[in-house]
């Protein structure tokens, strides 16, 4: 949560200066606002229903939040806590009170269950978005620093660039409020003396919440019992204060067991009945449940067992499997991908999961991601124990199959390959009618599901068949959703995971035709990103002539408009990409040295001058330039894998700029580029210290030694340590 200082105008001053200022930049701030993350603002749509403070609740903690986010030395307020202990709740609530005053700048809640909430790649460009919202003068700040350096949008950027010139820089002053569990290694962070005066550091447990929830639990089962007319069962009070005062001693300040004790009451065909039950469990009459007082987890295992016992298996595969999913879908698309209505499997798990009626476009959802942590622990879930590799295994055929039920030749209807997509008329009304969200999950995150789920005789029988029928669908798709980029990058992770079958026949032809893919996209990237008809018109037909796509769609080359007969090559050319860099960047300079990242997507150069270009070999554009630094080394690296190197005089020791991270100083010489490499996971660097004939390796993570292995001048080893 950001916060800033300065009252706003009002919201007519404020409209009318915002068109004014936003004249000649709003093709700048649309780019801005399509590369956000949707969901991310503490009140959106998405992340109904909010989990928020009951009124008079948790005073004392949100006085001590807002007054701490007042103070001028504090630049960070950070509020930790357990799993389920109400920091979200505490968060959403002080944004509300910031808002109220004008005070809020702009809010970013991450999420587990959305791949695009799970990480910081677009943090600083969604929260940069929200303030010129707010603010006209800060909006044409970031459209001044965007159109300066339009590598700002990247996701890839400098994460300290982005904050600097995207959100530092237009705000006059500005305090931030964040949220997260307890780490030993956070809580270090906040006793560096360069951070100290800078943090308040509040533990959420220590604010006595007893009250607070005995509050709750008497205001929630109020309504529940004017709801479900319960005055024809049960008098008031109700419950009894002897099982309330049992149920708060027992919940011990948690309140995601108590959140989803009244969910569950709420939802019972009879709520008398379903209280009583789960105050037996918390009194431990119900042996055999084998409870563990004061955990969620006991509430969980309740309400998975509340159905028939031969609904409880389905129940729980299909929880999983929604557990599983890379991004929420609506229930509609989760029947869809699913090829079945799944309300009456999960329909007693509401107390647990939020789901919207089958109209509505909001997400499935679980309340809390230690549902998560349960169904995918067996010594917490017992026979409730779904491995996650299973749902992975039955998502990947799930998306194959809507694949292969759904895809089609010019899905769209847009009949003309000879018209952009912008020069169409209701290109976006036409693809939204076509591709429904259920098969834009399946063609996003087919391979995604495919990594994680295991050995599967039948999900490969269905892969083959999918790449040899619907792979140059599923490209076009892609394109028409505007993410051909990402085409390659699932066609790699594709060919990783089908690298590891046996070898055979199959595996190799397979291995080839996504290969063959790969490079079709490469070659062919602007036309086909530019209008998705070329894939079938013009690249295609130009593809080498003896590759395994060019013989596996050769009855998709016979309906071609175009024939070309001679000038075709027999194979592809060992030419990727040509890079112009002077167009790029405006500027001819030599190339001392460069290095491609361990997945083939990245080229890193470096100048003879000492400066760093980080390019995109599919699209061949600039992602980042790394100016020159004086008197250091700068190491780049990024999450996809490169490593460059900007060698500087005799630096005495070497910066690695580790992405999301603060720099890490390594202890070594002078260095040169050829002296570093990265593991393929990214999680290791190695550095050759050519002079004093030593081998480090360090982990990347913390810049922590992992290793010193030293060598004789007939290059054997001789010392290893650590």
């Amino acid at each position: 949560m950001w916060r800033v200082c300065s009252s706003s105008p009002s919201s007519e001053a404020h409209h009318k200066m915002a068109a004014q200022g936003s004249q000649g930049d709003d093709d700048v701030w649309r780019r801005l606002a399509n590369e956000i993350s949707r969901g991310a603002e503490y009140d959106s749509h998405e992340r109904r229903p909010f989990s928020q403070c009951l009124p008079e609740t948790r005073v004392e903690l949100l006085d001590t939040l807002e007054a701490s986010l007042i103070q001028q030395d504090n630049k960070l307020v950070w509020l930790f806590g357990g799993s389920g202990s109400g920091k979200s709740s505490a968060a959403y609530s002080t944004a509300e009170r910031l808002r109220s005053k004008d005070q809020l700048a702009a809010t970013f809640f991450f999420s587990r269950k959305d791949v695009f909430r799970s990480s910081a790649d677009r943090v600083f460009l969604t929260i940069a978005y929200q303030i010129g919202l707010l603010h006209h003068r800060a909006r044409s700040a970031i459209a001044k620093a965007i159109k300066h350096d339009p590598d700002l949008l990247s996701p890839q950027k400098s994460r300290r660039e982005q904050f600097n010139k995207l959100v530092a820089t237009p705000l006059r002053e500005l305090h931030i409020l964040c949220t997260s569990r307890t780490t030993s290694h956070l809580q270090a962070l906040t006793k560096r003396q360069d951070i100290i005066g800078l943090v308040t550091p509040l533990h959420i447990e220590a604010f006595d919440a007893t009250e607070d929830i005995k509050l709750y639990l008497r205001c929630t089962f109020h309504e529940i019992y004017h709801l479900r007319d319960l005055e024809f069962v049960h008098s008031l009070p109700w419950p009894t204060d002897h099982i309330l005062s049992s149920l708060v001693d027992r919940i011990k300040g948690h309140f995601i067991v108590a959140a989803t004790i009244c969910r569950l009451v709420r939802d019972a065909s009879d709520p008398t009945n379903c209280l009583s039950v789960i105050s037996s469990i918390y009194t431990g009459e119900i042996d055999s449940l084998d409870l563990t007082l004061g955990s969620v987890d006991s509430v969980y295992h309740y309400i998975i067992a509340s159905c028939d016992p031969q609904d409880q298996h389905s129940g729980v595969l299909c929880l999983s499997d929604i557990i599983s999913l890379a991004s929420p879908l609506s229930l509609s698309d989760i029947c869809k991908l699913f090829a079945a209505d799944i309300r009456k499997r999960v329909a007693h798990l509401s107390a647990i999961v939020y789901i919207p009626p089958m109209d509505s476009p909001n997400s499935v959802q679980i309340y809390h991601t230690s549902l998560r942590d349960y169904l995918s622990t067996s010594s917490r879930s017992g026979n409730f124990h779904v491995d996650p590799a299973e749902s992975h295994r039955r998502l990947t055929g799930f998306c194959l199959r809507l694949m292969r039920r759904e895809l089609k030749r010019d899905i769209c209807g847009l009949n003309d390959p000879s018209r952009a997509h912008v020069e169409i008329p209701e290109f976006e009304r036409k693809r939204e009618a076509a591709i429904s969200g259920a098969l834009r999950y399946a063609c996003l995150y087919w391979p995604y599901h495919l990594e994680r789920m295991g050995q599967s005789s039948e999900n490969q029988v269905l892969l083959v068949h999918f790449l040899q029928e619907q792979l140059l669908l599923f490209i076009e798709a892609l394109s028409l959703m505007g993410c051909l980029d990402l085409a390659a990058i699932r066609l790699t992770d594709a060919s990783r995971v089908v690298s590891m079958w046996g070898s055979s026949h199959e595996r190799d032809a397979v291995l080839e035709l996504l290969y063959d893919a790969w490079r079709l996209v490469s070659q062919f990237f602007e036309p086909i990103r530019d209008s998705a008809l070329h894939l079938y018109e013009s690249a295609l037909p130009m593809c080498p002539l003896d590759t395994r796509i060019r013989r596996t769609y050769q009855g998709v080359l016979a309906g071609s408009a175009v024939l070309i007969k001679h000038g075709i090559d027999d194979r592809w050319d060992s030419v990727l990409r040509t890079i112009n860099m002077a167009v790029e960047t405006g500027v001819t300079r030599s190339v001392a040295n460069s290095k491609m990242s361990p997945d083939g997507g990245l080229l890193v150069t470096v100048s003879g001058d000492g400066d760093v270009e980080l390019w995109d070999h599919l699209t061949g554009l600039l992602l980042e330039y790394i100016f020159h630094v004086w008197n250091s080394a700068q190491l780049g690296q990024r999450r996809v894998g490169y490593a460059a190197l900007k060698d500087h005089r005799n630096s005495p020791s070497t910066i690695l700029e580790a992405r999301n991270a603060e720099p890490i100083e390594f202890p070594v010489n002078k260095a040169q580029i050829d002296n570093f490499c990265t593991s393929r996971d990214m999680t290791t660097l190695a550095y050759l210290d050519e002079k004093e004939l030593e081998f480090h390796l360090y982990n990347l993570a913390d810049g922590r030694s992992i290793s010193d292995i030293a060598f004789d001048s007939a290059a054997t080893a001789v010392r290893s340590t650590k």
